[in-house]
């Protein structure tokens, strides 16, 4: 389910959630909570979609290496450990490109 589709999705609920509440009085705190309680919904429903997904390359050198980045540089906020792990990635792929241009 693509994102679009996920806030579609949500937005129908939402209305589905006014019409139904109608009667009663609808305060933004009562559709923040609803809307929260759909937001987990979706993401549990996206989660058992991905399940059986194979991880790309990209994802396993992430995962193998987040936590390491993570301990050698812990007051780095999120978006700088990405940066540095692309950055780490991209030359791991040069290294690897070079090593099978030597094979040849």
């Amino acid at each position: 389910m693509t994102r679009k589709n996920q806030n579609i999705e949500v937005l129908e609920k939402i209305l589905e959630i006014v019409k139904e509440e109608k009667s009663k009085k609808v305060t933004m705190k009562y559709l923040i909570e609803r809307m929260k309680k759909l937001g987990k919904e979706l993401k549990d429903i996206s989660k058992e979609k991905n399940k059986g997904k194979k991880l790309t390359e990209y994802n396993i050198f992430v995962k193998e290496n987040m936590e390491k980045v993570k301990k050698e540089n812990p007051n780095m906020s999120n978006n700088e450990r990405m940066t540095h792990i692309g950055k780490l990635w991209r030359e791991k792929k040069e290294k690897d490109m070079k090593k099978n241009k030597t094979k040849k």
